[in-house]
């Protein structure tokens, strides 16, 4: 809690506002989405991505890193008949992408690397499983 209450004053204090970099992340993470190898974007399809400055103070509280860059939630209650469930939105971190990635580039590539990291916890995918998937 201690961490998340730092970074949002912090965050205040320096006049930093994560809505500024609200468009560059919708862009890219769509972006990221749609080059999804099948089946996974065929799983994904229709996928909500919403933003959210921080994780909120429950989840910290339950654990939950506050500096986390994304996350999923939900599972979609139409799960594809081999039983996969689907996340139903995966939330992205306005304030947490470009706290550690200000330069645009890096910031591009690093919300890729993020929902492609969070497709694989999520489908409990291994490193050398999303390599293999194309989802590197």
């Amino acid at each position: 809690m201690r961490v998340l209450e730092h970074d949002e004053k912090d965050a205040e204090e320096s006049g930093f506002d994560a809505s500024d970099f609200k468009e560059l992340i919708i862009k890219d993470a769509a972006a990221a989405l749609a080059a999804l190898p099948s089946p996974y974007l065929e799983r994904l399809k229709g996928l909500e991505v919403r933003l959210e400055p921080r994780p909120n103070k429950d989840l910290v509280k339950d654990g939950f890193d506050p500096r986390a860059l994304a996350r999923f939630e939900g599972k979609n209650p139409e799960a594809p008949a081999a039983g996969v469930p689907t996340p139903t939105s995966i939330v992205l971190y306005t304030a947490n992408l470009p706290a550690e990635f200000e330069d645009e580039e890096e910031l591009a590539s690093q919300i890729e690397i993020t929902i492609l990291e969070a497709i694989g916890d999520y489908y409990s995918l291994s490193d050398e499983e999303l390599d293999r998937l194309g989802l590197e």
